[in-house]
């Protein structure tokens, strides 16, 4: 069996991403979309090799952040402390680093 690979990495930030984010970024950043949930939208900095950094914001009502996993805190700045790993043909699985 092939050893797991990097899929994505997850970065909170407290808003979506501005011009003058984007400004001081040397990648490029697709727009990506809102979460099913619909509290928290994201964009993507898609690397060469096939992985991404996913640039996370909420976007639900306080309460619905204070209730969601990734709550409480609406300011949420920096890494999710896990990351995403895929094996070819199958789903990508967060472990806890």
């Amino acid at each position: 069996m092939e050893p797991p690979c990097l899929d994505h990495l997850v970065y909170f930030l407290p808003t979506s991403p501005d011009a003058s984010f984007l400004a001081e970024s040397e990648f490029t950043i697709t727009p990506g979309g809102t979460h099913a949930h619909g509290v928290t939208s994201n964009d993507l900095i898609l690397l060469q090799d096939g992985c991404y950094i996913e640039l996370i914001w909420f976007v639900g009502s306080l309460d619905d952040i204070a209730n969601h996993y990734w709550g409480p805190d609406p300011q949420r700045r920096g890494w999710l402390t896990g990351v995403s790993l895929t094996r070819l043909g199958m789903r990508s699985r967060t472990m806890i680093i």
